[in-house]
């Protein structure tokens, strides 16, 4: 075994090539061929991060081989930034995960897409982001997919209820699941009023909110920093999560 662990690991042997004089700058040109092998390799790829937390390589591994095997999940890397790329064995497999979804890690939204050669794998926040919102004490008139979509409208784009929403089994709130926007301030009752004019305030209950910053007007970046100037993370409340002047942009 001793022997084993000394084996050097190959490398790459690389060879110099001269990069070409184009328009007068002196760039590095390349042609498809040259990054097929490339293609090849990581078309069955989808990266992602999860919002608002770091999580270990090791986590994030247990969490896709629980979840994600049956669809020919293969191996983790991480990038920077928390960042992850997950491998599948093939482009098919990893379109059906990704269409499963939403994905859930610890209760945070896991913000997945699939790779492809024109994909810039970084994160630098969120415009727009889905959440679960519960609509507590639900007027029983209300309980209806014309009305649970309004109601979810007023606060973002609905996507789905679920299960038990959908089929009533649990009646003491409905929960649906909104695309909420991180300019959009999101509100604690929505206004419902009738073809009379009297208005009822429905009260929505949010499981989490991303923090976001409030310069760029994004859901939080993985790093703690805006790279958009000095500006402070802020939650819903409207306090200061991060706060440093000494950020500027590069």
């Amino acid at each position: 075994m001793a022997l084993l662990r000394n084996v050097p690991k190959p490398r790459m042997k690389l060879t110099f090539i001269p990069s070409e004089t184009v328009e007068g700058k002196l760039v590095v040109k390349y042609k498809v061929t040259d990054i097929l092998p490339g293609i090849n390799r990581w078309k069955a790829v989808a990266y992602g991060y999860v919002m608002g937390i770091l999580p270990t390589i090791g986590a994030i591994e247990g969490f896709a081989q629980a979840n994600w095997a049956k669809f020919g999940f293969e191996d983790v890397h991480k990038l920077s930034s928390g960042l992850f790329t997950f491998r599948f064995k093939s482009e098919v497999e990893r379109d059906q995960m990704l269409n499963k979804g939403p994905w859930i890690f610890v209760r945070k939204r896991l913000i997945i897409k699939a790779w492809s050669p024109d994909a810039k794998i970084e994160h630098k926040g969120e415009e727009k982001v889905p959440i679960w919102v519960k609509i507590t004490n639900l007027s029983l008139q209300f309980w209806n997919e014309e009305m649970l979509s309004k109601i979810g409208s007023y606060i973002g784009v609905p996507l789905i209820a679920n299960s038990a929403t959908s089929t009533m089994e649990r009646m003491s709130y409905a929960r649906v699941y909104v695309e909420v926007r991180a300019d959009h301030e999101l509100p604690d009752f929505v206004p419902l009023v009738n073809n009379f004019g009297d208005e009822f305030r429905q009260k929505v209950v949010y499981d989490w909110i991303p923090p976001k910053y409030s310069h760029c007007k994004l859901f939080r970046h993985d790093d703690k920093w805006c790279e958009y100037g000095g500006a402070s993370l802020v939650d819903k409340q409207g306090e200061i999560v991060v706060d440093d002047p000494k950020v500027r942009r590069e």
